[in-house]
């Protein structure tokens, strides 16, 4: 059930809840650290923070570190951060037990929101996912 708010400003979540790709790497990428998954949803108003390569900006990582989760659906985590075209597949980032956790990934952009998959989501959608 979607809010008059999110009809007038959103995407709908049954469209975004299967909008996601997934790549399956052979080994691991050491080099570029680890950011563990967070291990529960944060609360509404939380802090979080989004960093990615916009289209108009290829060759510049841009981040947001401003902005606050604005709603939970069960398919998609609404903020308000600043994303455009090209941000799909960004981490969105909180703060959990005192460490940075991927709370989820970027999925789609509206006039006034930033749609990401919490990472919850992930085992239920790889698991029906084939390869063939």
């Amino acid at each position: 059930v979607m809010t008059d708010w999110q009809k007038s400003r959103g995407l709908p979540d049954d469209v975004l809840k299967v909008d996601m790709a997934v790549i399956v790497l052979d080994q691991d990428v050491v080099e570029a650290g680890v950011i563990k998954l967070a291990s529960r949803p944060a609360p509404d108003n939380s802090a979080v923070a989004l960093a990615a390569y916009h289209l108009d900006r290829r060759q510049i990582l841009l981040a947001d570190t401003t902005c606050h989760l604005v709603s939970q659906l069960p398919h998609s985590i609404l903020t308000d951060c600043d994303a455009v075209g090209g941000s799909s597949g960004s981490p969105l980032v909180a703060e959990e037990d005192g460490e940075k956790r991927i709370l989820g990934v970027t999925s789609a952009v509206s006039d006034a929101l930033t749609y990401s998959k919490p990472v919850g989501l992930w085992s239920e959608l790889s698991s029906k996912m084939t390869c063939d």
